[in-house]
């Protein structure tokens, strides 16, 4: 519900159909949160890779510049799947342009940009976007919640627990090459977060009709109009 209220009061400031990013503009303007929406879910990105190598797919070439992704995201960044209790809030998640500069050293700018964009090739989604937590807000949540009515799986097991205000990870077992992996740690965003983020969204947005002088009313005319 926290999520369809988003992407509903989007509509009054861009207006048009209901898209990934009408809905993220909106929450990166007026939540508060823009940086921590930015960060990228590191661990989905690893296992991404992971499942991506598995299959066998890739050319020689490619198959080498994934490891040495995978490689690059354990040793330098840190992420390594067993090392994530439940519940715990990441310190190493950061948005792309840090991870970027981070790879520089290891990469260089041109081989982390291939990396990147084989990755998302390869995996089949959209863009970068898709694992930054404004991402999964929007395929786990709010996607999930309108389309199938259901919740991101295991993503309330811990807010009635521990009512966390921080999006956390929890570990899961997932299957990779017919085995069952090490555990892997998968991103909850709270509710309680989500209710903060809706609240400051309200605020915000409020603050800037007020500045214009615009009137809600008056806006919901001109959108069903352009309709």
């Amino acid at each position: 519900m926290t999520c369809c209220a988003l992407d509903a009061l989007s509509a009054y400031k861009y207006g048009g159909k209901s898209t990934f990013r009408r809905f993220a503009n909106f929450i990166l303007e007026y939540s508060g949160f823009r940086e921590k929406y930015l960060k990228v879910c590191l661990p989905e990105l690893k296992l991404t890779i992971q499942q991506i190598l598995s299959r066998g797919t890739l050319v020689s070439e490619q198959d080498k510049l994934l490891k040495k992704f995978e490689g690059f995201l354990q040793e330098e960044v840190g992420v390594v799947f067993n090392e994530y209790p439940s519940p715990v809030v990441s310190t190493i998640d950061i948005p792309f342009r840090l991870l970027k500069s981070k790879a520089v050293s290891a990469f260089g700018t041109d081989e982390f940009a291939r990396a990147i964009d084989l990755t998302i090739k390869s995996a089949g989604v959209p863009n970068e976007e898709y694992f930054t937590y404004i991402g999964i807000l929007w395929k786990d949540y709010r996607c999930l919640g309108v389309h199938e009515m259901s919740l991101k799986k295991g993503s309330v097991v811990y807010d009635s627990i521990f009512p966390l205000r921080e999006p956390y990870y929890s570990s899961v077992s997932e299957r990779l090459d017919d085995k069952f992996s090490e555990s892997i740690p998968k991103l909850t965003i709270p509710a309680l977060f989500m209710v903060e983020t809706l609240e400051n969204c309200i605020t915000n947005f409020e603050v800037y009709c007020n500045e214009k002088s615009l009137d809600l009313r008056d806006l919901r005319k001109q959108l069903v109009q352009n309709l």
